[in-house]
């Protein structure tokens, strides 16, 4: 509680910007709710998800580093924490809260208030991009990312139809998230993360989901 809302969050803000490698945000920003912090991934090439779940298991699903905001008793506003490992029941978090790297996930559930951000990036520039009936290389470049995942066996067609739509669904049901057919930033996460031809952080993942 010592430490203000706005530096909270910028503390977080940049233990993710240090996993991807890009620049840190400056004492002199102020990062103050998802807004500027959206602003400060887009200065870095970077895109803001902003989540909401009931427990950390969606954190599992994203693999990837992420911000949580939390609620603490008797302090006023909000706190920020940024999760970088899960192993077990056991959560690696940074900065430290009351001295502590690591907390328990039921510790770290109580006071969350279900709310996470994450930094990723759109690498083939996807996003509102490509939709059902839509055609060209980027309809190409998601039934490639489908391909490699296993769940589009067709032809490269750049047509983005009644197969490619199957295959967004399918592979949305593995996943866990909305079966509708849309490339959504939440579906493009999923499926960038298993292509080796994409570099992003991740979480060392082990124990429970």
């Amino acid at each position: 509680g010592r430490v203000p809302e706005v530096e909270s969050n910028r503390q977080a803000f940049n233990i993710l910007a240090a996993a991807w490698r890009v620049s840190y945000v400056s004492d002199a920003v102020n990062l103050g709710g998802p807004n500027s912090m959206e602003r400060a991934a887009r200065e870095r090439g970077l895109q803001l998800y902003t989540f909401s779940a009931e427990s950390l298991g969606a954190i599992r699903r994203f693999n990837r580093p992420a911000v949580l905001e939390l609620i603490i008793p008797d302090v006023p506003g909000k706190r920020f924490v940024a999760v970088t490992q899960m192993e077990n029941d056991r959560v690696s978090i940074a900065p430290q809260i009351a001295g502590k790297t690591f907390l328990s996930q039921s510790e770290l559930e109580k006071h969350w208030s279900g709310h996470g951000y994450l930094l990723w990036k759109d690498y083939s520039n996807l996003l509102m991009r490509v939709s059902p009936d839509s055609k060209g290389e980027q309809v190409r470049e998601l039934q490639r990312l489908l391909r490699d995942v296993g769940i589009y066996r067709g032809p490269l067609t750049c047509v983005y139809d009644s197969n490619t739509v199957a295959a967004v669904k399918n592979f949305q049901s593995t996943r866990g998230i909305e079966r509708d057919g849309i490339v959504d930033a939440q579906t493009l996460i999923l499926l960038y993360r298993p292509s080796d031809r994409y570099e992003a952080p991740g979480l060392t993942l082990a124990g429970r989901k």
